[in-house]
């Protein structure tokens, strides 16, 4: 074999491995291509997964928030004045599961025991010393003592204050404000109706509790009134 045909058959050789490496490296960015679209695909499922998840996380916060809001509806308040028109203090009323709490925070008030109740109407009118509350709220129409309106008794100090706390579940809130009622402190003590036999009222001449006991719990004039409100 000449030169020539040596040299022709080594070029020839060189080509073919060049053109082999081409076809790999050529495969092999089509791969790495593939493999880089398939890289790209996965950050953008990934973009939407996050997407997604933050859109339900959202959406479940929003609805606990409303869970909560609903849980919490019951927020009012009634704002007492007494028959000069002066401010005597605040009576609350929070929802809490079954029951409600009831937060009395008073002052400007005689010492003493004063009845304190829920009566039927919206209305303190002082120029008419608060008889357009109508009577106690009752929509059960019980005896005195067991009204849904009848509260513990608030006693008042020697300085004029009072703090009452407690719950109840003779009433909701949503009921109070849709029948519209309002809170009162009278002027005397409330018996609940309790008046043993060996007392005879003066108005029926029998023993025990008459009429206007079972009605008001012989709490005498009403001293103070506010109607109550939704707060939140």
């Amino acid at each position: 074999m000449n030169k020539t045909v040596a040299k022709g058959i080594a070029a020839a050789a060189a080509a073919a491995l060049l053109a082999g490496c081409g076809e790999v490296n050529e495969e092999n960015t089509g791969e790495g291509g593939r493999e880089g679209g398939n890289n790209n695909n996965l950050e953008v499922d990934n973009e939407d997964e996050l997407e997604e998840d933050g859109a339900n996380e959202a959406s479940e916060n929003e609805e606990s928030n409303e869970a909560e809001e609903a849980e919490g509806s019951g927020e009012a308040a009634a704002e007492m004045a007494d028959t000069e028109g002066e401010s005597v203090g605040t009576v609350s009323f929070y929802e809490e599961d079954d029951v409600v709490r009831v937060e009395a925070d008073i002052e400007n008030v005689k010492a003493g025991y004063h009845g304190f109740h829920l009566h039927d109407e919206a209305v303190c009118e002082p120029e008419e010393d608060f008889t357009t509350a109508e009577g106690h709220y009752n929509p059960d129409d019980s005896d005195h003592g067991e009204h849904a309106g009848d509260m513990p008794p608030l006693l008042v100090n020697e300085d004029g204050t009072a703090s009452l706390s407690f719950t109840t579940d003779r009433f909701t809130i949503e009921e109070m404000l849709e029948d519209e009622v309002s809170v009162m402190i009278h002027e005397d003590p409330d018996n609940f109706g309790h008046i043993p036999d060996r007392y005879v009222s003066e108005e029926s001449g029998e023993p025990g509790p008459d009429e206007e006991t079972h009605d008001t719990g012989d709490a005498g004039d009403r001293y103070a009134c506010g109607i109550v409100e939704q707060t939140s």
